[in-house]
């Protein structure tokens, strides 16, 4: 049985603070993911952007440094959300912009470059009050793997194409699509996964983030690998591509260190990248 939506929002509000609090960043696997990310993102100058999954907002952050004009940021944990919001709050960032459909926050503040809705991104968006077509840029980084059955995997790639303009980007980062290698990874890169069940469709996985505090939650490789390409395709978005990360995504002064290396052998991440048609 797959997890219920608030079985996903408890789960992370739960590790929320040790998230957050965490030197995550610092991981090797987590610093080759987001050169990874910004190397697909490219030039986001100005642009309109719909993250999905958001978390606490660090990739929302992310591009907002890179050159994006606004992002509506959306995740499923409350207490993720809060802590976004006080680092927003704590940016005190002007901009005579705002991101969200109405130009507020959702609890009615204006002139935010990042706004946050608690929404399950593997359900329907409309209640948010988004406008279909009207984002230059959707990003999803680490939802994909919380799809426990093609469903699932159909309603999140249905949100990331309603709310993209024609011709517009999908860039994200997201787990492998296969149990062996993703089982395989490099502990050094920061990493531990291990199988904690099963469901018709997928296999339910155990993943340690290697962190100080560590960080541990539970999300599912499916079992077919041709659904992460087929799905997207079927709900109008074309050029899908999964691409893993290369030595340019290793720092530059490390990249003659084995242990680095050893981590593109078995890739810690995918870089997912669609458009829509």
């Amino acid at each position: 049985m797959a997890a219920p939506p608030q079985s996903q929002s408890k789960q992370y509000d739960t590790i929320a603070a040790a998230y957050s609090s965490s030197n995550l960043t610092d991981l090797p696997g987590e610093i080759i993911t987001a050169n990874l990310l910004r190397r697909g993102l490219g030039d986001v100058q100005d642009l309109t952007i719909l993250d999905l999954a958001c978390g606490s907002g660090l990739y929302s952050r992310m591009v907002i440094e890179l050159g994006a004009r606004t992002v509506t940021a959306v995740d499923i944990s409350s207490e993720m959300l809060r802590i976004g919001q006080s680092i927003e709050d704590s940016a005190a960032r002007d901009s005579d912009t705002t991101a969200a459909p109405d130009g507020t926050s959702a609890d009615g503040r204006t002139g935010y470059r990042i706004v946050y809705h608690q929404a399950d991104c593997s359900q329907p968006l409309d209640h948010l009050g988004l406008k279909p077509g009207s984002f230059d840029l959707v990003t999803a980084n680490w939802l994909f793997n919380y799809a426990s059955n093609r469903t699932e995997l159909a309603n999140m790639w249905r949100n990331v194409s309603r709310y993209l303009a024609p011709g517009g980007r999908f860039v994200g980062v997201g787990e492998l699509h296969s149990l062996e290698p993703a089982l395989n990874r490099s502990e050094w890169a920061g990493i531990r996964v291990s199988v904690a069940g099963e469901t018709d469709d997928a296999t339910k996985v155990h993943t340690e983030l290697l962190s100080e505090p560590p960080v541990a939650f539970d999300s599912f490789i499916l079992k077919c690998a041709d659904w992460y390409r087929d799905v997207p395709l079927e709900v109008g978005m074309e050029d899908v591509a999964f691409t893993p990360p290369g030595i340019e995504e290793v720092p530059e002064h490390c990249r003659d260190v084995e242990e680095w290396r050893e981590v593109l052998v078995v890739p810690y991440c995918l870089l997912y990248t669609a458009t829509k048609t």
